[in-house]
């Protein structure tokens, strides 16, 4: 009997020194910074109504992910606005960001938007990391952007966030 118990501490014990060592391995690697995030004007725009659209348009940004660039940025989302004459919008959408490796990061975002005058724009968005392809498999993470821009001309970010990699 009391082998038996000998014997099966020692599974016990081999059994979590094995499962501690492989969660240790498995602490995400975390990095903070800021970028920015340069916007070209709409590529596809669908107006459902005066008020609510669907866009497509492409991106470039500074981040990078483990000392990886990004080559591009393409957002697809949905675009509501308060009025007819769309002084205030509010989106949300996808984005997904190619590394300069092939691999990709998938994002969902929001925003709001202001008009400021008869052509700026002025706002603010939140994203959302929420997975990866290749070395970016797993990521996870989240941050703000501060945006302007003039319509029919592009917008520009400036962006802080985090990120973390298993």
């Amino acid at each position: 009997m009391k082998c038996r118990i000998v014997v099966l501490c020692a599974l016990f014990a081999g059994f979590a020194a094995t499962a501690m060592a492989q969660f240790q391995g498995q602490v995400p690697a975390q990095a903070a910074g800021s970028f920015t995030i340069q916007c070209n004007p709409n590529l596809v725009s669908y107006l459902f109504a005066p008020t609510e659209a669907v866009e497509t348009y492409l991106c470039q940004t500074s981040a990078t992910i483990n000392g990886v660039a990004f080559k591009n940025l393409s957002l697809s989302q949905v675009s509501q606005g308060n009025s007819a004459s769309a002084t205030e919008a509010r989106d949300w959408g996808v984005m997904v960001g190619t590394l300069a490796n092939g691999d990709e990061i998938f994002f969902e975002y929001q925003d709001a938007t202001r008009r400021v005058g008869s052509t700026g724009v002025t706002g603010t968005m939140s994203y959302k990391i929420v997975g990866g392809t290749g070395s970016a498999s797993g990521i996870t993470g989240s941050g703000n952007c501060n945006m302007t821009g003039t319509v029919g001309k592009g917008n520009e970010q400036s962006c802080t966030g985090t990120y973390a990699l298993r």
